[in-house]
């Protein structure tokens, strides 16, 4: 079985880098980004990877966006990046 991460923030450093590892690990990894992010700018940290990414707009303040990725991607494991530095 293959794990599905879902990653807030993963258009940031900290996400980015996240995501690589994930994703050499096997992992199906989706991502949040925030509608308001410069859209020029949004994903140029996941160059590398963005073809192997799944990414879904939503926003942490707005529960009806959480919700309906939370039950298109159901993951098994969720990661808010301002947890990051604690899980490792």
């Amino acid at each position: 079985m293959v794990k599905r991460a879902l990653i807030t923030g993963i258009n940031g450093q900290d996400g980015s880098y996240l995501s690589e590892l994930l994703l050499e690990k096997g992992y199906e990894v989706h991502g949040i980004l925030k509608r308001n992010s410069v859209a020029e700018n949004q994903t140029a940290r996941l160059d590398g990877v963005f073809k192997d990414l799944n990414l879904e707009y939503a926003d942490m303040t707005d529960m009806a966006s959480l919700i309906r990725v939370l039950q298109l991607v159901k993951p098994h494991e969720f990661i808010h990046h301002k947890l990051w530095d604690w899980v490792l």
